[in-house]
């Protein structure tokens, strides 16, 4: 098997799995429990990181790339997390 192919199906099934601890961690959840939404947000992240790194390609380009994205992801985490717990409720 050539290992491209191997690569993506290797992504493919941690996109997966990354998927079922998600589900997972949100359904045994009946409320806003802190663990399970930071289990759920960090299966997230890695399934976002995974994606850009593999399927975008962003592995070739500037590393400026990659740090843009980092910070766009920690941003986006740290504002649903802000959001979920309710640091921004009135």
């Amino acid at each position: 098997m050539n290992s491209s192919k191997c690569r993506l199906s290797a992504a493919w099934l941690s996109l997966m799995t990354l998927t079922a601890i998600g589900y997972t961690a949100a359904a045994k959840s009946p409320s806003a429990a802190m663990l399970p939404t930071l289990v759920a947000l960090s299966a997230a992240a890695a399934k976002f990181s995974l994606v850009a790194w593999v399927f975008m390609d962003l592995r070739r380009v500037s590393r400026w790339w990659s740090l843009g994205l980092g910070i766009l992801l920690a941003l986006i985490l740290g504002m649903v997390a802000l959001f979920q717990w309710g640091a921004f409720s009135g």
